[in-house]
């Protein structure tokens, strides 16, 4: 019995090492895509979160960010069954809730599993400031694809990004990459309190544009806007 004890404890040191390995190759792959998506390498950091989700089937952040990057690359299907398959691994991720939400919006469906998916995420974490940004971000991009009632509920979510630092630089740079600063200012900028930033928004975009010399904050920020999609 000893023998066998001393056999199950190595059994279980070796099974909690690879485990570690794997997940730390997981991990760097992640990583990798992470940065690459930053970057703007698409192609990259696709291939790179969907060897970080191989390696670990429970990644479900690089699971998410695979089906992100499929949808930037014109498969929103891809983005679709990815966050169905991260909510069968965590179905108490309000983040993923928002984001399936998020996901049924890119393929313009708006029907009642989208209320429901919304609904779900609101009801687990209803401060959280991930949570709300993502409905935000739901509410600006497809705001005239949405119906009076969902406007009206998605709304909250808007002014509780705008009112929140880090949140909102994130969602006024979406907004700035989209190239659609007008729209968004004319329907809910100027009503959140945005109006210096709608009135220089353009004046930014063309300094980035043009030959000035630039500090190095300006110089991140027109990356930002030039690497990543809208």
């Amino acid at each position: 019995m000893a023998g066998l004890g001393r056999w199950l404890t190595l059994g279980l040191a070796l099974l909690l090492v690879v485990g570690g390995l794997l997940k730390l190759a997981s991990s760097l792959y992640y990583e990798v895509a992470h940065q690459s998506r930053w970057l703007g390498d698409l192609r990259r950091a696709a291939a790179a979160a969907e060897l970080a989700a191989t390696v670990l089937p429970g990644a479900d952040a690089a699971r998410a960010l695979s089906g992100r990057l499929a949808s930037v690359q014109g498969d929103p299907q891809g983005l679709l069954t990815a966050y169905r398959t991260v909510l069968r691994h965590a179905p108490a991720d309000a983040y993923r809730w928002a984001e399936l939400a998020r996901s049924l919006a890119v393929i313009n469906d708006f029907g009642p599993e989208f209320d429901r998916v919304a609904a779900r995420a609101h009801q687990l974490a209803p401060w959280s400031p991930a949570v709300h940004a993502v409905l935000a971000d739901v509410l600006w991009r497809y705001s005239g694809r949405l119906s009076e009632a969902q406007r009206q509920w998605l709304y909250p979510s808007l002014r509780y990004t705008i009112y929140n630092q880090a949140e909102r630089f994130r969602l006024l740079d979406s907004v700035a990459r989209s190239r659609r600063h007008h729209a968004f200012c004319a329907e809910y900028g100027y009503a959140l309190g945005r109006r210096k930033w709608c009135n220089t928004i353009d004046a930014e975009l063309a300094r980035c544009a043009s030959s000035r010399k630039l500090d190095r904050a300006q110089i991140r920020w027109c990356e930002r806007m030039q690497a990543l999609p809208p």
